[in-house]
């Protein structure tokens, strides 16, 4: 877990922007920042403590996810102050997203490459708010989730997506081009990708799997398949 990191420290950053614009001048930290390098010692000392074979995995929050922490207070999850800022400028808010969406991706990939972990566990939620629409959602949210499972793809990691439904959250996953009911015919989706890849490694690595995913059928079959032994173990 990213313990001590949930907060993405932009230069805009504040707890109480009343107004999208106040955003707009948003810039990239840059791969030398303290909050992504510090995360990358993190992840190399923690590793460095186990001399046995494991498989590792280090939480990434989507970019939404990142910038909805930005409102978190006693009464509010933020949901409805970054739905405010959507809707108020949809062009705009998908601008912020990619810039913190390009610093995400740069943190997956030196977590890989650089701090050692086979792969990130994606942990992304859709906007609690009814007036964001599955229309919505893929327009100018899910891209930047996108653009962040690519990166960790790219530098070969073994990853793992969490749909949160914390404090009962729901979640669309119908919506999602990551996430796919069922494979399609001719080339490989993503989703049918990166299942291919996660079956082959825990094969190989011959380690636990345990993913909150309620039904998705694709994982629980890595868990089985891995387990043979253990039928009930998922």
């Amino acid at each position: 877990m990213s313990d001590g990191f949930f907060i993405y420290p932009s230069n805009v950053y504040s707890p109480s922007v009343a107004s999208i614009q106040e955003l707009a001048s948003i810039e990239s930290i840059g791969e030398n920042h303290p909050w992504i390098q510090q995360q990358v010692e993190v992840v190399e000392a923690i590793r460095a403590t186990f001399t046995e074979e494991i498989a590792s995995f280090y939480n990434i929050f989507s970019p939404i996810s990142y910038l909805k922490r930005w409102f978190r207070t006693e009464t509010s999850r933020g949901d409805k102050e970054v739905a405010d800022l959507l809707l108020e400028n949809p062009e705009l808010f998908r601008e912020i997203l990619n810039v913190i969406a390009e610093d995400i991706a740069i943190l997956t990939k030196k977590i890989i490459q650089d701090g050692g972990a086979d792969g990130i566990y994606l942990s992304t939620q859709e906007i609690q708010d009814e007036r964001i629409t599955a229309e919505l959602y893929q327009t100018y949210i899910e891209p930047s989730n996108i653009k962040v499972l690519e990166a960790a793809n790219q530098v070969g990691g073994v990853n793992i997506l969490h749909i949160c439904g914390f404090q009962g959250a729901s979640n669309d996953v119908t919506i999602s081009k990551i996430i796919q009911p069922k494979f399609s015919t001719g080339q490989p989706t993503m989703n049918q990708s990166v299942y291919l890849k996660v079956r082959s490694y825990f094969m190989a690595k011959r380690s636990l799997v345990v993913l909150k995913m309620g039904s998705k059928a694709c994982f629980m079959e890595v868990a089985r398949l891995t387990y043979k032994r253990r039928p009930n173990v998922c």
